[in-house]
């Protein structure tokens, strides 16, 4: 294990704080020039307001390059990192940020937010939160860090510019991006399908996934680039099998039913008590995360992804 920072003498010798400081500060001074060039005004509004928060963090100073060099741990301690960079923080749950930031408070004895560090969250609310396995919508938007204690010193930096947009060259691409990018706004704003009690709906795009009158999905059966560059979006695992056995309908020929094992092992069967709790009923019902359905229903044609094998 590292050594820690007080157990040194003069030189700083936890290897972790050596690598994490082994960098080439005017390398990423002119990285970071060719980016600021590149940026939208947006961007860089957001850019400036971050800089401005670290810099009146008691007193902004620059890390120190540490190439081939080893700097007393005391000038470590002065110019340690006070800001942290937290990428796609929608999907994760409230009580890994409150664990930071109990963390920090205990480590720098600073009574703030984060032990007073400035701490950026990156991520859209509109895409996947937190997954809570068997939790209902109230569980899983109360596991979201903007229902944290914390949420109320963030301060919320919005980005409007879709930058795929203007990285791509190609017009149809960039009409396909736009009219996908708006639908998926619409999505998030609560402007697209009808109000629910929050079971899941199935709601495609005809444009965009289900065959319209000419079958181009009977067409291009034998086509995989086709299916390689679709895709349908469902929630839950019931959607998912609803769209399978639409599609599966639309192709004509004879429908065969495969069923999966429904016993279990001959070692468990002497177990009386297993028997009647593992009957053949309760094994057909089994659907989760993972694993197929007891009935799968194939047709000559039919695509199959195969996901993994279990055996």
């Amino acid at each position: 294990m590292p050594m820690q920072l007080h157990s040194s003498t003069d030189d700083t010798e936890n290897q972790l704080v050596l690598d994490e400081l082994d960098y080439d500060v005017f390398a990423m001074a002119e990285e970071l020039k060719r980016y600021i060039s590149s940026i939208t005004n947006e961007q860089r509004r957001v850019y400036d307001a971050i800089m401005d928060a670290v810099s009146k963090n008691c007193g902004w100073r620059d890390l120190l390059p540490l190439r081939s060099r080893r700097y007393r741990k005391d000038i470590y301690m002065e110019n340690v990192e006070r800001l942290i960079i937290w990428d796609e923080a929608p999907v994760m749950h409230r009580y890994c940020f409150e664990a930071l930031d109990k963390t920090l408070r205990s480590i720098t004895h600073v009574p703030k937010p984060f032990g007073g560090k400035v701490v950026v969250l990156g991520g859209d609310f509109r895409q996947i939160l937190p997954v809570v396995l068997k939790a209902s919508r109230q569980d899983i938007v109360h596991a979201t860090i903007n229902s944290s204690q914390l949420w109320e010193d963030c301060k919320v930096l919005k980005l409007h510019t879709n930058m795929r947009l203007q990285s791509s060259s190609n017009p149809s691409e960039v009409e396909e991006v736009k009219k996908f990018a708006h639908w998926i706004l619409s999505i998030g704003n609560e402007e697209a399908g009808e109000q629910n009690d929050g079971e899941a709906s199935v709601e495609i795009p005809e444009d965009m996934l289900i065959p319209d009158s000419e079958d181009p999905l009977l067409s291009n059966i034998s086509n995989p680039d086709y299916f390689q560059g679709r895709a349908v979006l469902a929630p839950t695992n019931d959607c998912v099998q609803f769209v399978n056995d639409y599609l599966c309908s639309l192709i004509p020929g004879e429908e065969k039913l495969y069923l999966s094992a429904d016993s279990i092992c001959k070692d468990e069967m002497n177990s009386e008590e297993n028997a009647q709790i593992y009957t053949t009923e309760f094994l057909n019902t089994v659907s989760c995360s993972g694993l197929p359905s007891h009935r799968l229903k194939l047709k000559e044609n039919v695509p199959v992804m195969l996901i993994r094998n279990i055996d």
